[in-house]
Order: structure tokens, then sequence, then C-alpha cells
């Protein structure tokens, strides 16, 4: 911390004990005619340089080196005691602290990923929960990485963890709880992984599909079903319940709620016929008190599939993990749907409405309205191709045969 005077020729601000500015000014000469504005030089916690004009001060004289040294005590008085006007609130509270704070928030709360942001900043403020948030470094955060790498963990798996305290810290930057260095140090720790990257190219076969099916277990039949007939994300049809089936009109009526950032947007999904059958048949009249969910396990609501999965590839014969070589999780059935929808020459637009990805491509398709029809004659191109694909195989296998 210092007092600076300022040429009143170039406006250098300068040390006090100058007698001459660079510029050729009489430092001395202006002081005694008092034409020397003085500021008051210091340092915030995180590095930040502040310069501050005496004259800012109320009734203080900017041109008085008396009241500048007054100012000068008052200032690194309120510094020790951090009580200065501008000290950002980031010099007081750790990360745990924040990322608490973060998760605190009623539509965070409410968000369909909380569970895993929960685990994604557990584990990082395993490393820096407890140093004081203007205090982090990017050394502080690729050294994580090392650490993480050094375990084992994936590199998607530590850019999830990294970019979720990224996301606290611009959450509290737009709320004014952190300063601007403190945004940049995080901003400046790259992912190690660009898009697409880590992008799966499993799909499976008509045959697969099919013995998967016949090994699976009763209760879990039906979720595959819905996984491959419709290409939902399995949350999306785990929650799903019977007052949102019209088997009437074979038409599945839901919400996409996946995205945070994003209002539920109700959507419509048309019934192709196994899994119309399916749901028909185990459509009969419920109590008032029994569970609504489509589907359940001993008349509970299903909701973890990962044993009956994994169970129903091992049966089937089929490699199971994200981490296993051409191994299958249940997110590869929507690459599955997408993929046949496009060898099935259904129209692209129609493919990601059915699909609930984004249609606003360009601003000609933004203009599209797609209806129930346009979704029933995608679904009836998927079975159609699907089941065209089965026959192939199975004449194929036959030939094989004939020629042993």
């Amino acid at each position: 911390m210092a007092i600076l005077a300022e040429c009143p020729a170039c406006h250098r601000k300068q040390s006090i004990k100058h007698k001459l500015c660079k510029c050729g000014e009489d430092i001395k000469k202006a002081k005694d005619s008092k034409r020397v504005k003085y500021w008051i030089h210091y340092r915030l916690p995180g590095g930040k340089q502040k310069w501050v004009s005496v004259d800012s001060y109320d009734d203080c004289d900017g041109y008085s080196i008396e009241d500048a040294r007054d100012v000068e005590g008052k200032v690194r008085t309120n510094k020790r005691e951090k009580k200065l006007f501008d000290m950002p609130p980031d010099t007081e509270i750790t990360f745990q602290e924040l990322s608490e704070q973060y998760l605190d928030q009623e539509d965070i709360k409410g968000a369909a990923s909380y569970r895993i942001i929960c685990m994604r900043l557990n584990k990082l403020n395993e490393a820096i929960g407890d140093k004081i948030v203007a205090d982090i470094q990017p050394r502080d955060l690729t050294n994580y990485r090392a650490r993480c790498e050094k375990e084992g963990l994936s590199d998607s798996y530590i850019d999830d963890i990294i970019g979720a305290g990224k996301t606290v810290i611009n959450w509290a930057f737009e709320n004014r709880l952190v300063s601007s260095d403190t945004l940049r140090n995080f901003k400046a720790v790259k992912k190690t992984m660009s898009v697409g990257d880590n992008a799966r190219d499993r799909v499976l076969t008509v045959q697969e599909f099919d013995e998967m099916h016949k090994h699976a277990a009763p209760h879990f039949k039906g979720v595959l079903l819905a996984g491959y007939w419709t290409g939902l994300r399995e949350n999306d049809i785990l929650g799903l319940t019977w007052d949102r089936i019209d088997l009437k009109n074979r038409i599945i009526h839901f919400t996409v709620s996946h995205r945070r950032r994003q209002k539920p947007k109700p959507r419509e999904l048309y019934i192709i016929d196994p899994l119309y059958d399916f749901l028909k048949a185990n459509s009969g009249p419920r109590k008032i008190d029994e569970d609504n969910h489509v589907f359940q396990y001993k008349g509970q609501h299903l909701k973890n599939i990962s044993r009956a999965l994994r169970t129903a590839c091992k049966n089937a014969k089929i490699s199971y993990g994200r981490d296993v070589k051409n191994g299958f999780v249940f997110h590869d059935l929507r690459h599955g749907s997408v993929t046949d929808m496009r060898k099935a020459k259904v129209d692209p637009s129609v493919n990601r409405v059915w699909h609930g990805h984004s249609n606003g491509r360009t601003a000609h398709e933004g203009y599209h309205t797609f209806d129930r029809e346009d979704l029933r004659k995608a679904g009836q191109s998927l079975l159609r191709y699907r089941t065209k694909q089965r026959k192939i195989k199975g004449q194929d296998a036959e030939k094989r045969v004939e020629n042993l």
C-alpha cells in the first residue's frame, strides 16, 4: 500500500518521494502550488490492484498530503479488518460453503440431474472444499486432474467433475459472489476431451435385441421394448405412468425435463405394434391406492435397471458396460433408434422431433410443424425396416445352414 502523486503535466502516478517527473515537471514545486493530486494504491486479497483518488472520500482534499495520509491509514485498517467496500465475498468463503449455497437453489434441487451434480461436487470438495475460493489457482485444478488420472478415472469423468466446479463459479459470478479473477482462474483450466471424443457407436442388431429380450427378467421385458421402440431415455421410460398412455389413439404423453436450463416441454410419441401389444396386455383395471407407474417390480415403482440389464446381457452373451470393448449400455437403444430411423429413410426433421432433439437447426426448419400422422408414419417406417432386417438375417442364417 502506498500514496502516489499524480504529475499535473503527464498524469503519471509515482512515489511521493520523487522531486522530478520523467516528463521534466518539477513535482516539488507542483506540490507547493497544490497542483499534485494524490492517490491510494493497494491490492485486494486476490491480487487485483486498486487505485483510489483521495478526493473520492467524503470531506477529503485530493491535493492535500495530510488528507492522503489519513485516507491511507483508514484503508490500511479496513483492509486488515476486511472491511473494504470493494472486498470481494470470495475472500471469506470456502469452495465447500459456496457449493452448498449453489445446491440450495430451488431450481437446482428440482433438476433431474441433482443427484449427479451432488456426487460430482462432493468429489471436487474432497480436494479443494476447504480452500478459500479467491485462493484457488489453476494449478490446484490441474494438480487435481493429474491425481485423478493416476487413480485411473476417465478423462470424461474428470472433465465432468471440474465442469461442475466451473458451473458453481459461473453461478456465483452472476450473483456477485466471486470476483472476475476467480472466474478467470477456473476458466483457465480447459477440458481434456473435445465434443464427440467419447461418442458411442454401439447399435444392437435385431438378433441381439431378440436374444436380450428373450433372456430378460419378466419385469424388465417391457422396459427393453419401450427403449427399443421409442428411443426414450431411461429416466423418461421408468417415469411413465398409465395416465399418460392413450391406447385408443396409440399415443404416449410425457414431459421432457432432462435439461435443467430448459422449461419442461410436453411431447407425444406414437406407440409401435410390439410395444402396443405389451401395454395392452398389461393395462388392466387398477386399484385406487395402487402404484400408477407402468414399469414395476413386486408392486413397487421400478427405479433401477442396472442389475436386470447386466443379467440379460450375460444370458444373451452380449458384452455389457461402457468401458468394455463393444459393450452395451441402455442408452445405446436410443442410438439404435436414431440410426435405424435414418436407415428407414424417415425425414431427418421428424427423426429429431421423435427423439426430442432440437429442430431449429436452420431458420427454415424452425417453421416446420409436426402432427401425430408424421409420428405414426415414422413409427411404421421403423417397424418395417426392422422387420425386413429380421427376415434378411433369418434367410442368411438358413443359407448358411444349407451350405454346411
